[in-house]
């Protein structure tokens, strides 16, 4: 079989991710389709490391509270494909974060680009799923 493109293994990721979770938990589904709408400005805007900074920071707890679920899928979302791209070694938060800090700019920049290209591919399959019941 032909091999896929990197697109489209990003596009086939997301679809695994996203259309369980809109049939397990349409609550959590509409909030994490509200978060990852803003995720890709906030990357550029902030970076990425203080993007997940601020998920990770957000998903602490998550499961005692109502909120906050959402920060912590987008985060692991994020992070498992990083991982699964052999751009990190880890889906751990913490352990994570100590991997970034040692990237070159280059390599930073790589996987930041990788970030919001799979950002791009989160928020059409959301909105896709948002529209269809």
């Amino acid at each position: 079989k032909m091999s896929q493109t990197l697109d489209q293994k990003r596009a086939a990721f997301v679809w695994q991710q996203l259309a369980p979770l809109k049939q397990r938990s349409p609550a959590v589904f509409d909030a994490y389709t509200k978060l990852s709408k803003g995720a890709g400005t906030l990357i550029m805007q902030n970076g990425l490391m203080p993007t997940l900074a601020f998920y990770g920071e957000k998903s602490k707890g998550a499961a005692s509270l109502a909120g906050g679920q959402e920060h912590e899928l987008l985060l692991g979302h994020l992070l498992a494909w990083l991982k699964q791209q052999q751009l990190l070694s880890t889906v751990s938060f913490a352990p994570a974060m100590t991997i970034l800090v040692t990237k070159t700019s280059p390599e930073y920049r790589a996987i930041t680009e990788e970030c919001l290209a799979l950002i791009r591919w989160i928020r059409h399959f959301a909105s896709a799923l948002n529209k269809t019941e």
